[in-house]
């Protein structure tokens, strides 16, 4: 079963959540914006059609200054088993 789908990836399951860094308050009229990138990819041991992905997330008002940082790590299946 497929949790999410996030382009051509096939998200499992959610596993995890990384810390949680939060810098400044979300105010009345604030433009919040993320970005997300993939940090780690690694093939399960158990199962090698899986492998666990780890992404960042950052998100900043609208005059850069930081608002929070987290990260989560996911089970995604692979393209291949090879």
């Amino acid at each position: 079963m497929v949790v999410e789908a996030q382009g051509d990836v096939a998200i499992l399951s959610g596993v995890g959540m990384d810390m949680v860094t939060m810098f400044n308050p979300v105010r009345p009229g604030d433009v919040p914006s993320v970005q997300a990138w993939w940090t780690d990819l690694r093939r399960s041991r158990n199962y090698p059609d899986r492998e666990f992905a780890a992404v960042k997330c950052k998100v900043t008002n609208q005059i850069s200054e930081p608002i929070v940082e987290y990260g989560y790590r996911y089970l995604v299946a692979c393209r291949n088993s090879s």
